[in-house]
């Protein structure tokens, strides 16, 4: 398993940096559509995600007027925009074998953001750049910057207003631990959201 130590460090400096005069405020009208591509996403049971429910609780009181993900909207992109012309069952193959020689398995530990979105931080168990080049050379797919190309991360709130009460709250989480989690289900998907809306079941693992 890699030392996240300085990873940890960067993604901190990261938060430090977002305030109220940088955000990027969500408009929910778009619901962050993108060209359809395929993803692959680890699903995970909702008693899993208790605390992370918890801390949305928390932050909801602070502020509940920015926009909070719902249960089923929690998950893990191991890699996404792959290319949608990209040879589907290669996909499969290469994550099929990937999942049954790794133990996919991620602790959770501290709350980070861009300047558009918040996550929890998902330090992984297994090499996950491994899997992310290995599927970009079958078709491409998202290049992290930093600290990125190593960690996964959970999505949960997109800013709607440049509140810094909220980011003030964000950043009282940034040690929190959420546990370690297993998916109960990793899928291939074919999608055109960020949020999944409408995504296409192409293959369950």
């Amino acid at each position: 398993m890699n030392d996240f130590t300085e990873s940890k460090k960067e993604l901190e400096k990261i938060l430090s940096r977002v305030n109220g005069d940088n955000i990027v405020i969500y408009d929910q009208k778009d619901g962050d559509f993108i060209p359809v591509n395929y993803t692959v996403n680890c699903f995970f049971k909702e008693d899993d995600l208790d605390l992370i429910k918890q801390m949305i609780d928390r932050l909801r009181r602070v502020d509940p007027d920015q926009f909070y993900y719902s249960p089923e909207q929690l998950h893990i992109t191991l890699l996404g925009q792959i290319d949608i012309k990209a040879n589907s069952q290669r996909i499969i193959e290469i994550v099929d074998n990937f999942i049954k020689n790794n133990d996919i398995s991620f602790d959770l530990l501290g709350v980070g953001s861009s300047v558009k979105v918040a996550s929890v931080t998902a330090y992984p168990h297994f090499a996950i750049e491994s899997l992310r080049n290995q599927l970009r050379q079958i078709g491409g797919g998202t290049i992290f910057d930093g600290p990125y190309e190593k960690l996964a991360w959970i999505n949960f709130m997109r800013y709607l207003n440049n509140s810094e009460l909220v980011l003030e709250a964000l950043r009282k989480e940034i040690s929190t631990n959420f546990g370690t989690i297993k998916p109960e289900r990793i899928e291939l998907l074919k999608n055109s959201s960020r949020l999944l809306v409408g995504a296409e079941v192409v293959h369950t693992f």
